[in-house]
């Protein structure tokens, strides 16, 4: 029979084992990271994602993989990580379009951007830059609206190419539209290659291109840069004017990429994960990466920040797709 001393002992012993153990829990993480990219390989996501996987392979002490899960413009991959258990362990590189665009664009979204993840922090930036065809005679942004209105005129309207509806490359060119008073045919593409493909043929005579996909054809000659959306010139494109220089400062955007945990995701666990992404994107390695592709490095204050921009973003486009009338079902 226990005495009250031996009770109170035995007591504390389960308190004190309980203790042990929760100090004994390893610390995440433990296992395997896995960064969905929510489009195809080779993409500026898709590209990011990795090279950031590698550096915090480093970091974390822990093997942060890719997989990439495509389809209806990010809204794929999305709805898979915002259903993923939020352990961690399953995350996502969002863009513009999945975190920002596409709760203005599509009717039966089935995330949202914010109130369905933890955003971390934003890994890169970077802007498009307005190309034409070689074949198409204009020098500057002046001259292409003047060529434009005047192909309205005679009915003929210039036409321009997107990697989809909804992507900045869309709605960029609804803003130069609505901004300088032209009319310009979309042509929607599965995929930013492809719409670069018709402007290089002389198929669709502009393009709003990611800096990535259009640099080596500005550099080739084959299409031509007339101005960059970046606020201030990149240094790989110095001879190409940005929008504002250009007189067009509602044009002015840039693509960002960041990292998002599904929602409810320890608070413990988003500040490894972002403690593993900063000091990942401080590598030299990494920031030099970014820059070779004419990205740049962000880098968010905390989660908190970047929540706060996000949110920022989502009002800002809302109003962008709204006047454009596109939506998806």
């Amino acid at each position: 029979m226990f005495t009250r001393r031996a009770m109170l002992a035995a007591a504390a012993g389960v308190v004190a084992s309980r203790v042990t153990d929760s100090w004994a829990q390893p610390a995440f993480p433990t296992r395997p990271v896995t960064i969905v990219a929510p489009f195809t390989p080779g993409t500026p996501a898709d590209v990011a994602a990795r090279r950031v996987a590698q550096a915090m392979t480093g970091t974390l002490s822990q093997s942060v993989v890719v997989e990439n899960r495509s389809g209806a413009g990010g809204t794929t991959g999305s709805e898979y990580v915002a259903r993923a258990e939020p352990d961690g362990y399953t995350l996502i590189a969002g863009t513009q379009s999945t975190h920002a665009i596409n709760v203005g664009l599509y009717r039966n979204l089935r995330y949202h951007p914010t109130r369905s993840f933890a955003p971390i922090s934003r890994i890169s930036s970077a802007p498009n830059v307005v190309v034409v065809a070689a074949a198409l005679r204009v020098a500057t942004m002046t001259e292409l609206i003047a060529l434009a209105k005047q192909k309205n005129a005679e009915g003929q309207p210039l036409s321009f190419g997107s990697g989809g509806s909804g992507t900045t490359a869309h709605l960029g060119a609804e803003v130069l539209k609505r901004a300088a008073g032209i009319n310009v045919v979309h042509i929607p593409y599965r995929g930013t290659s492809q719409a670069m493909t018709d402007v290089l043929t002389g198929r669709v005579d502009m393009m709003f291109a990611p800096i990535v996909v259009a640099l080596p054809h500005i550099q080739s000659g084959a299409v031509r840069g007339l101005s960059i959306t970046s606020p201030a010139r990149s240094p790989l494109l110095p001879e190409v004017p940005t929008v504002r220089e250009a007189g067009l400062p509602e044009t002015e955007t840039e693509v960002w990429i960041g990292l998002f945990a599904p929602a409810r995701t320890p608070y413990t666990v988003i500040g490894t994960l972002y403690d593993g992404l900063v000091r990942a994107l401080k590598m030299p390695a990494v920031r030099e990466g970014f820059g070779k592709e004419g990205s740049h490095v962000v880098l968010d204050a905390s989660p908190a920040v970047f929540r706060r921009f996000v949110d920022e973003e989502i009002a800002m486009w809302a109003k962008v797709v709204q006047r454009s009338g596109v939506t998806i079902e």
